[in-house]
């Protein structure tokens, strides 16, 4: 089993209009959960990662961001040691 991870392509600011806060810069990762708060774990064979994800601003206000537009997704063989917090998958991979 692999762990599931994202790398953010551009900045991510909140888009809720009067906050705008920056929540994560360019090439930052982040391990991605479920809602629940559990890793996603993938089978080892190929699947297509096109998927919707939500992350917070500091403020609360919930961000859309989709791959392959806003984040590359990638497999891990470890989870644990991205260098944000993690993001919530939104959409079901199987």
């Amino acid at each position: 089993m692999h762990y599931l991870r994202v790398r953010y392509r551009h900045d991510v600011k909140c888009s809720t209009p009067e906050c705008g806060e920056l929540i994560v810069v360019e090439g930052r990762t982040s391990d991605v959960v479920y809602p629940d708060g559990m890793l996603v774990k993938l089978p080892v064979e190929e699947r297509d990662l096109r998927s919707a994800f939500s992350i917070n601003c500091p403020a609360g206000h919930e961000n859309d961001l989709y791959a392959p537009r806003d984040l590359h997704v990638m497999k891990s063989a470890s989870a644990g040691d991205a260098d944000y917090a993690p993001i919530t998958i939104r959409t079901n991979l199987f």
